[in-house]
């Protein structure tokens, strides 16, 4: 074979190792730039996550005060207030009931 056709085959050879060496570090970078953005986007969307669940629970908190505050203002019954309001009218049926036998008591003594 003609020397020069050796080292033009030499020299295809050379440039293919090259360039399947320079794939294989630009793949390699890629990968390694991937996964570091997939770290940083991971971080990011934890990140992401736990600040949404805390100005979560402030928004919460923000909106129970000014629903109170609305229904304090309007007169609203609450929750508590019905309770007490259960309790109390417990405790005049009783006594209504109480009231009721006495009256029936005094009845039939007479």
């Amino acid at each position: 074979m003609n020397e020069l056709a050796k080292k033009f085959i030499v020299l295809g050879l050379g440039l293919a190792a090259m360039t399947e060496e320079k794939a294989k570090a630009f793949y390699d970078n890629v990968i390694k730039k991937g996964e570091q953005s997939l770290n940083q986007d991971s971080k990011f969307l934890k990140d992401v996550v736990e600040n949404f669940e805390k100005n979560s629970k402030e928004v919460e908190e923000i909106i129970e005060k000014m629903l109170k505050s609305f229904a304090d203002k309007m007169g609203l019954v609450t929750k508590n207030d019905l309770k007490k309001f259960e309790v109390k009218l417990a405790e005049i049926e009783s006594k209504v009931e109480r009231l009721n036998r006495e009256i029936e008591a005094v009845k039939e003594g007479n």
